[in-house]
């Protein structure tokens, strides 16, 4: 599936970039890292700060793309998040019909001083 820009979007979002690919899991839990293709190919398995990427479950994405996303989804992103950039997140968001908030001043795990609060206010205002 490409959306309006030319990125291809899977069940796990890839974003080719020459030999890189920058990932997006949607089963619960956002983790992304450039991981060089070869490599993981080579090497059958990469290690990312959240969970260990295979090969194997590389190729599987790669023949089962996203066609269809009608389950109502909202998305809060943490905007200092190192792990996913916004640019991919935001294309998800507007491919599939997501609502986005982006808290600014959080990183990817949410563990913040005010996280608390935004966690529990968007989830006010999304449950």
């Amino acid at each position: 599936v490409q959306n309006q820009k030319g990125k291809i979007i899977k069940s796990i979002k890839g974003i080719k970039n020459g030999d890189n690919v920058n990932l997006l899991f949607q089963d619960g839990e956002v983790a992304c890292k450039v991981v060089e293709l070869r490599s993981l190919e080579q090497e059958k398995e990469i290690e990312t700060p959240i969970d260990l990427m295979t090969w194997d479950y590389y190729q599987y994405v790669k023949k089962n793309p996203i066609r269809k996303w009608d389950i109502p989804t909202s998305i809060l992103y943490g905007g200092k998040d190192d792990l996913q950039s916004q640019e991919v997140i935001r294309d998800f968001s507007d491919t599939y019909n997501c609502a986005l908030r982006v808290a600014e001043n959080s990183e990817h795990s949410f563990l913040g001083e005010n996280d608390r609060n935004i966690i529990e206010q968007w989830l006010r205002n999304e449950l």
